[in-house]
Order: structure tokens, then C-alpha cells, then sequence
């Protein structure tokens, strides 16, 4: 699952750095122990465990000073820890109407509107607040999370751009260099996410998405060894998930291990049997095996779980082809052709097709 930051504990206090101070000296009171600005007072109630009562700090200094845009901010922040959203983002619009450059307020709404997907309002947010702030990683990354979440046809290069400009910003950041490389592996950049998901492992070698993610690189590079391996350190992490496992079936059946491919599929179907990637390639095991028949059923519960899987298509394009059921792989291939324009599935099965003899 994608994480997101909704950017609020670094902004607090926000009283504007003026340069160092001299403190006063302590009177020995222990009022003097006590923040004088509301926002750092409000801060450390807050710190406390009492967001009830920082909230009503704020409120009682903005009775004082209603367009205060830093206390608005801050009114929006313990809105927002008391899980009250709705009247959090009317905060933050009341800051941004005193003060429309103000990035603390347009990052937090962003942040918002990714955690609720409404993907145009966080695009756009988000923008401004990279804007107001270029050199902030965070509005970066989720600004990448939301063009993703949108889709479309630039969705993959705007959203590249966006989170390499975050994990530039910060390399220490494992969940920006995750959906970087996740990004590149997608697009077959092996080599540019290489690098991003080594360093990545250095700084967190028990985080099982980054072997996970490793995993899928070598298969798209089709290095069976290397995404066995890889799937097998995320295995050891985290055994019971679904995702890693199919990884490891995949890996097997690159590296032509089909029958143990198969058992594990098995498995994955009854834990996961809405999957159509679990039935692909449970149907792809059996296929190698020469089991064609239950190939096909598998792949015909594949098409039905995942009508768009190209994929599954192409395999049931060959495997009615191989069956001799020539007229089912010509329906088949009608079907693929009013499904998607790809070059290569078509040129695959069409040759199927051409290949088959009526038995």
C-alpha cells in the first residue's frame, strides 16, 4: 500500500524564525517554563496528548486576532489530529484567503485530498505548494502519488518527473526511492532503478518492498535466479503476503521450476481467488507442463476475473490454438483485437492462430 504524508508535525510552531535569540533568564517560576506564543503553546499541548485543549488555545488567541493566518493554519493542524477534516480544510482555505501563497496550508490540503483520492483537487494544490516551495520532498512525492492516481496518457512521465524531483530532494526517503524505481521497473528502466533500489536496501535491508521491488526488476530483466532470490529475503520478512508469493511462483516459472510453480499457485487461488494474475499464471504452470486443458480453465477464469488482461487473452488466443479449437481462437483473437491496440500481444496471437490445425 502507497504511503502518503499528510505534512503536519513538521509544521508546527510556526512562528516566523526572526535568528537566534538570546533567552531570557530564568526567573525560577514556573510560568516562565511556559511557551508565550499561543502556536508554540499549542504545539506543546498538543505534544502532551491534549489536542482538545491545544485547539482551544488557538481558538482563544484567533478571537483575539480572527485573521491571524498562522493561527488559522494551526486551528486547521488539531482539526485535522482530531480526525475533524471537513472543518480542517475550511481552516486552511481561511489561511489561504489571508495568505494565498501559504505553503504549510496548501501542502497539508494536498496531502488531504491524496489520503481522500479526489486526484484533481490534490493535483492541483499540490502544484501551488511545490511552487511556494520547491525544495520540499514531501509535496513532491504526493503530488507523484496523486498524477498517479489520476491516470491518463502523460500520468507516467508527469509523475516520474515529480518523484524524482522528491527523492533528489531526499535520498534517505525509502518510500520515494520505492515508487521512483517501482516506476521505472513499469517502464523497463532497469538500469535507473537499479541504483535507487540498492541504496535503498543499504538503508533499510529488512524492508521487504525494496526485495520485493528488486524481485520484479530482475524479472522483467528476466533473471530467474535473482528474482527467486530476492522474493525469498522479502518471504523472510513478511511470509503470509500474497503479493510476495506470486512473485516466487513467477520466479519459478521463469527459472522453468513449473510443478512447484503450480502447488503454490494452487494455494494463491483459494487465498486470493478474485486475482486474475494468480490464475494467469497458475494456467501458465499448468500450459508448461503440457496440461492444456486445465490450462484453459484456469486462463478462462484469468479472462473473467480481469476482462483488460491483455495478457490472459494472448495466452488463451495460443492455448485454444494448441487444442486445435480453431474457431474458439479466432473469436478469441477477435475479442483481443477490440481489447487493446498493443503491437506485440497481436503479433503473438495471430500467429497462434495461424498455427492451428484442426484436431
Amino acid at each position: 500500500m502507497r504511503r502518503f504524508v499528510l505534512p503536519l508535525a513538521l509544521l508546527l510552531p510556526l512562528a516566523c524564525d526572526s535568528g537566534p535569540t538570546t533567552p531570557p533568564e530564568d526567573s525560577g517560576g514556573a510560568e516562565s517554563l511556559q511557551p508565550s506564543d499561543p502556536i508554540e503553546a499549542a504545539a506543546k499541548k498538543a505534544a502532551e496528548g491534549d489536542v482538545e485543549g491545544a485547539l482551544q488555545i488557538v481558538e482563544d488567541a484567533l478571537a483575539k486576532a480572527p485573521e491571524d493566518h498562522e493561527l488559522l493554519f494551526s486551528k486547521g493542524v488539531m482539526l485535522r489530529k482530531l480526525d475533524r477534516v471537513d472543518e480542517a480544510l475550511a481552516a486552511w482555505d481561511a489561511t489561504l484567503a489571508q495568505e494565498p501563497d501559504f505553503f504549510a496550508a496548501l501542502s497539508a490540503k494536498g496531502a488531504v485530498y491524496v489520503e481522500r483520492q479526489d486526484w484533481p483537487k490534490a493535483i492541483e494544490t499540490l502544484q501551488a505548494a511545490a511552487v511556494a516551495k520547491p525544495d520540499h520532498a514531501t509535496t513532491h512525492y504526493n503530488l507523484g502519488l496523486a498524477i498517479l492516481g489520476e491516470g491518463g496518457p502523460e500520468a507516467v512521465p508527469r509523475a516520474e518527473k515529480a518523484l524524482a524531483t522528491a527523492y533528489s530532494l531526499d535520498e534517505d526517503d525509502v518510500d520515494a526511492a520505492l515508487e521512483l524505481a517501482n516506476l521505472y521497473i513499469k517502464q523497463y528502466k532497469l538500469s535507473d532503478a537499479e541504483p535507487i533500489l540498492k541504496a535503498a536496501a543499504e538503508k533499510a535491508p529488512k524492508d521487504a518492498r525494496i526485495h520485493a521491488a528488486t524481485g520484479r526488476m530482475a524479472l522483467k530483466g528476466r533473471d530467474g535466479e535473482g528474482a527467486l532470490a530476492a522474493f525469498h529475503r522479502a518471504l523472510a520478512s513478511e511470509p503470509d503476503d500474497a503479493g510476495y508469493q506470486l512473485g516466487e511462483a513467477q520466479a519459478m516459472l521463469r527459472l522453468g521450476r513449473s510443478e512447484e510453480a503450480e502447488q503454490k499457485l494452487a494455494a494463491l487461488a483459494e487465498r486470493a481467488p478474485e486475482s486474475a494474475v494468480v490464475w494467469l499464471e497458475w494456467g501458465t504452470a499448468l500450459a508448461k507442463q503440457g496440461k492444456l486443458k486445465p490450462a484453459l480453465e484456469k486462463i478462462d477464469e484469468a479472462v473473467k476475473r480481469g476482462p483488460h488482461l491483455v495478457s490472459a487473452q494472448v495466452r488463451r488466443v495460443g492455448l485454444l490454438s494448441d487444442l486445435g479449437r480453431c474457431k474458439a481462437a479466432k473469436s478469441a483473437m477477435k475479442t483481443l483485437e477490440a481489447t487493446t491496440q498493443a503491437a506485440e500481444a497481436l503479433k503473438v496471437a495471430g500467429a497462434a492462430v495461424k498455427r492451428c490445425k484442426r484436431k
